[in-house]
C-alpha cells in the first residue's frame, strides 16, 4: 500500500512504530542502559551513584564544591571579622537565645492539584469555557470539538491532564528535600488523589473555597493563575513557600542555600532565562525599554503600555481613553484568549505604569522551575496592585489580563529590591547602619537610591519610621552599639533582661505589626544550570524528541525536572515511557502514598 493510500490512523500506527524501533535500536547502542521492552527502563533502579562515574554526564560533584566553598566562604569570613562584629554577635545571641532563629526559616511546599479525568469537573469546565470563548471572541463554541483545544491552547485539556505526575513529585521532594517543613496540596472542592493517604501530619489538602476571599463569585474557577493568586491565604502557611507545578519534580539534592541568599536575610535567588518575553525590548512599536523615562516625551512612549514614557509625557489624564483601549488592544491581543507570552506583555505593562522602569533589554521569563515566594512580599505586590489582582481572580479561564504569578512576583522583588527580614537580620542591619561608614542610612528602604520607589513604598516608609516601635528599636540598636564599641568583653551588656526583652518587642513590632522591609543591592540569581526542561509531544519527528527527552531525565543530575505536557491527544506509548523512566528513577514510594502503587490512571 502506497502512502497516499494508508489510512490516518494506519499511518499514526506505522510512525508510532517506526519510533519504537528507531529508539529500541539506541537503547542496544548506548550501553545497554534501558531494557528494550520499555525502551527507558533503566538496569540500575539506583542509579544515582553509577551516573557520577558516566563519561557523558558533567561532573556532579561541581554543584556540592560550589555551595561548600559558599559555606567555607562564609565561615572564614565570620572568622575574620572585627572585635566589634564578634561583640554584635553575641549581643544578638542574648537578645535572640533561641537556637531556631539562627537556623534557616520554615519552607513549606505548596502544589495546586486538578483531576482532570473527573466526569463532574470537565462538564462543568466544559459549560463555563463555552460562556469564555463566547466572552473573548464573540462567536459559539463549536461542539463538535471534544478537546476543545484547537481555538483555545491557553486553556485546552491538556492543561488538566492527568499522569499521576504529582505521586512522582512528592517522591522527589521526600527524597531530595528533607528540610521541607508541611506539603500543601490546593485541589478543586470534592477532589483528592486517588492514591494519595487522607491523613498524613506532614500533607495538607487546601480546597478552592479556603483560599478565595469571594469564593461565591470566583468559584469554580478553571485558571491556574486565579488560584495562584490566592495561595498566600492557605492557613498555617510558612512566611516562605515553595510552589511546584505537579509536573516538576526534583532531580537531586536541593538545601534552604539553593533558594535563600544566607540564612539570616529573607532576600531569596531569582531563577532567570537570559533572554526577554518576544518583543519585551519595547513597550510599544517604535518605543524601545532605552527610550523611557529620559526626560523627553517620545510620541512613540505615550501610550499606557509605557506609562505614558514613565511619566515623561505626563500622566494618565493627559492621554485620551481611545488611544489607550487602542494600544492595549494591540500590547494584550484582547480579541481573544490569551497566551503565555501575552500576559507577560500585560504584567510588562501593569509595572511601566507603575513607574517602574524595565531594564533595556527587558525583564526576562522566569524560568520554570519550583518558586520560593516569600508570603509578606508577596501580600505587598497585591496591595501594590489590587485592581490587577482583583481582576486576575475572577478569571474562570487563563486570560489576556492576567498578573501572571512567577513573572509577577519575581520582576516586582527585582524592581523594589526590598526583602522581609528575619529578625536576626532586622536587628544586625540596624547595627550595621550605624556604622559611621553609612551613617545617615538606617535599614528602612534607603529610597533605593535608583529612582524606583514610588510614592507607595516612599508613604510606607514614613509611616515606619514614625512608629514608637521604631524609635525603640533605633535607640536599643544605637545603645548596644555603642557599647560594643567601648567595651571589649562581649558578655558585659548595658542593659538589664527587661530591657533586653523590650528590644526585642519592638523589633516583633515593627516586623510583624508595621511590615517591616529592608533593601538589597542586587539580584541573586539562581544556578540556571541546574534546572531541566522538556516538552511531551506526540506528531511525528516530535515523538522521537519526544523519547530523546526522557532519555535525558533518566540521565540527568539537574536539581529542578519539568516535563511539560503538549500532547495533542493521549498516547499510550508515551505515557508508557514516562512512567517506565519515572518509577525507574524515583522507585520507592513515599510516605504519602497507599499501598500498593498505582497504575497509570485512564486517559480521556
Amino acid at each position: 500500500m502506497s502512502n497516499r493510500e494508508m489510512s490516518p490512523r494506519h499511518r499514526q500506527q506505522t510512525t508510532a512504530l517506526a519510533a519504537l524501533m528507531f529508539a529500541s535500536v539506541y537503547c542496544l547502542v548506548v550501553d545497554q542502559l534501558f531494557t528494550c521492552s520499555t525502551c527507558f527502563f533503566l538496569r540500575d533502579s539506583h542509579h544515582n551513584n553509577s551516573l557520577a562515574s558516566t563519561s557523558i554526564l558533567p561532573p556532579v560533584s561541581s554543584t556540592n564544591d560550589t555551595a561548600t566553598e559558599r559555606r567555607n566562604t562564609e565561615a572564614t569570613s565570620i572568622d575574620e571579622q572585627p572585635h566589634e562584629k564578634r561583640v554584635l554577635d553575641s549581643i544578638l545571641s542574648s537578645l535572640n537565645p533561641d537556637p531556631q532563629t539562627w537556623s534557616w526559616p520554615d519552607i513549606d511546599v505548596v502544589y495546586t492539584w486538578v483531576n482532570g479525568s473527573d466526569i463532574v469537573w470537565r462538564s462543568n469546565k466544559k459549560r463555563h469555557h463555552d460562556l469564555y470563548v463566547k466572552k473573548m471572541t464573540g462567536q459559539e463554541p463549536d461542539d463538535s470539538d471534544a478537546e476543545e483545544e484547537d481555538d483555545d491552547q491557553a486553556n485546552g485539556d491538556k492543561r488538566y491532564r492527568e499522569r499521576d505526575e504529582l505521586l512522582y513529585s512528592l517522591r522527589s521532594i521526600d527524597k531530595y528535600a528533607p528540610f521541607v517543613r508541611k506539603i500543601f496540596i490546593v485541589v478543586a472542592d470534592g477532589q483528592q488523589p486517588h492514591w494519595l493517604k487522607e491523613y498524613h501530619p506532614k500533607i495538607q489538602l487546601v480546597p478552592h473555597s479556603q483560599i478565595f476571599e469571594n469564593p461565591d463569585q470566583n468559584l469554580p474557577t478553571f485558571s491556574s493563575v486565579a488560584i495562584e493568586s490566592n495561595l498566600i491565604n492557605i492557613p498555617g502557611l510558612a512566611d516562605f513557600f515553595w510552589y511546584f507545578n505537579d509536573d516538576t519534580f526534583l532531580g537531586s539534592m536541593v538545601t534552604p542555600e539553593d533558594l535563600l541568599v544566607s540564612k539570616f536575610t529573607g532576600q531569596q535567588r531569582v531563577f532567570e532565562e537570559p533572554w526577554s518575553y518576544p518583543g519585551g525590548d519595547q513597550c510599544a512599536p517604535e518605543c524601545s525599554n532605552s527610550m523611557l523615562g529620559d526626560g523627553t516625551c517620545d510620541p512613540a512612549c505615550r501610550t499606557a503600555s509605557c506609562g505614558w514614557d514613565l511619566g515623561d509625557c505626563g500622566s494618565h489624564d493627559s492621554v485620551s481613553r481611545d488611544e489607550e483601549e487602542t494600544h492595549e488592544s494591540q500590547q494584550t491581543g484582547s480579541d481573544g484568549p490569551g497566551d503565555f507570552y501575552t500576559t507577560l506583555a500585560y504584567v510588562n505593562g501593569v509595572f511601566n505604569r507603575a513607574g517602574f522602569k524595565p531594564p533595556r533589554e527587558g525583564r526576562r521569563i522566569i524560568r520554570h522551575v519550583p518558586h520560593l515566594v516569600n508570603k509578606r512580599m508577596f501580600q505587598d505586590l497585591k496591595a501594590r496592585f489590587y485592581e490587577e489582582y482583583k481582576q486576575t481572580e475572577e478569571h474562570k479561564f487563563r486570560h489576556p489580563e492576567d498578573m501572571q504569578f512567577a513573572f509577577a512576583y519575581n520582576h516586582y522583588l527585582s524592581t523594589v529590591k526590598m526583602y522581609a527580614p528575619s529578625k536576626k537580620y532586622a536587628w544586625k542591619a540596624a547595627f550595621d547602619s550605624l556604622d559611621s561608614a553609612n551613617e545617615g542610612k538606617w535599614f528602612l528602604y534607603n529610597n533605593n537610591e535608583d529612582g524606583i520607589s514610588d510614592s507607595v513604598e516612599l508613604e510606607k516608609a514614613r509611616k515606619i519610621l514614625e512608629t514608637d516601635a521604631f524609635a525603640r528599636v533605633r535607640q536599643c540598636a544605637t545603645d548596644l552599639f555603642e557599647h560594643g564599641q567601648q567595651n571589649r568583653t562581649p558578655q558585659e551588656l548595658p542593659l538589664s533582661a527587661s530591657d533586653i526583652l523590650q528590644c526585642d518587642q519592638a523589633m516583633d513590632d515593627l516586623i510583624d505589626k508595621h511590615n517591616l522591609r529592608l533593601p538589597f543591592e542586587a539580584i541573586v540569581p539562581g544556578d540556571g544550570n541546574e534546572s531541566l526542561f522538556i516538552s511531551l509531544k506526540d506528531n511525528h519527528i516530535h515523538k522521537l524528541v519526544t523519547f530523546w527527552n526522557l532519555w535525558r531525565i533518566s540521565r540527568t543530575t539537574a536539581k529542578f525536572i519539568t516535563t511539560n505536557d503538549d500532547l495533542s491527544q493521549y498516547s499510550p506509548m508515551i505515557e508508557e515511557a514516562y512512567h517506565s523512566v519515572m518509577t525507574c528513577r524515583l522507585p520507592d514510594p513515599s510516605p504519602f502514598e497507599l499501598k500498593p502503587s498505582p497504575s497509570v490512571s485512564v486517559a480521556f
